[in-house]
């Protein structure tokens, strides 16, 4: 859980990159 929780912060300050890097974790932040 706790992994997941940093990927979507990932995907937040890094944006869609962190999505591809994760995966399995595919958050959408604009």
């Amino acid at each position: 859980a706790e992994d997941i929780a940093a990927a979507v912060r990932l995907a937040a300050e890094m944006g869609p990159e962190a999505c591809l890097g994760t995966g399995s974790v595919r958050p959408v932040v604009k």
